[in-house]
């Protein structure tokens, strides 16, 4: 299995300003200063290339400045600065289950979710995007499958992208004229999340789900609106099976 710290990059040839460089298997690394890794001996790192050509127009190589965050693609964790933090428990979710008496005789320390977010701008700030990385137990509240609070943006028109790296789930999207669908979760499957539309997720699995989310730094958070109304239906195990169910 591929280092998460690396993108495959699988081509016959590298080409640099210094020539080709011949390698059947590279990897360039997203951690600090790039290097160049190839599988034979012709391995070197980014601080071993020679100096630029006058030819180029370049006096020197310029130092790479440190990347910001790092992003571990196997499990989703992120590292760096300003980063974010958040954790919701059985107890922070009063509310939100359909069973409100089966959530009550869980623990209500019992971990359901938390979040990590990239915030490089201030939030509201137009013109930035945020990114971010959800960790969705299993689990269910009576026949309804851990999920999370759910939320319409601030600003209702801006999108979102959601990428699933682990386990499996449901998206539960409702626009504004309170029609629901859900989309299947699975690793690699990647979510658009329109504009002036509701959503959630679900874990329909019995492991860890983990998704990525990248979204714009001015959107903001209606959790009232989902609050006050819920959403129209829900995903529940029906006969063994995630169902999206109407709500009456």
């Amino acid at each position: 299995m591929a280092d998460p710290g690396h993108a495959d990059v699988r081509r016959n040839e590298l080409a640099t300003p210094w020539g080709r460089w011949a390698a059947s298997d590279c990897s360039v690394t997203t951690e600090g200063v790039g290097k160049i890794m190839g599988t034979g001996s012709d391995s070197q790192s980014a601080s071993q290339f020679p100096q630029a050509e006058p030819s180029l127009g370049l006096d020197s190589i310029t130092t790479l400045i440190k990347a910001q965050l790092s992003v571990n693609l196997q499990t989703g964790e992120l590292s760096g600065d300003r980063i974010q933090s958040t954790v919701r428990t059985i107890g922070d979710l009063e509310g939100i289950f359909r069973d409100e008496e089966a959530r009550q005789a869980l623990d209500p320390s019992t971990l359901v979710y938390r979040v990590q977010a990239f915030l490089p701008v201030e939030e509201g700030e137009e013109g930035g995007l945020f990114w971010g990385t959800t960790f969705l137990e299993p689990g269910r509240v009576g026949d309804e499958y851990f999920m999370t609070k759910g939320h319409y943006h601030a600003k209702r028109a801006r999108g979102e992208y959601y990428l699933t790296l682990q386990g499996s789930g449901g998206l539960i999207l409702m626009d504004e004229e309170r029609r629901t669908t859900c989309e299947a979760m699975r690793p690699r499957t990647l979510h658009y999340i329109p504009a002036h539309t509701a959503h959630r997720v679900a874990n329909t699995g019995e492991s860890l789900l983990v998704f990525l989310a990248c979204w714009p730094s001015d959107a903001g958070h209606d959790y009232a609106a989902v609050a006050r109304q819920g959403f129209s239906a829900r995903l529940r195990k029906v006969g063994g099976i995630p169902t999206l169910v109407e709500e009456r």
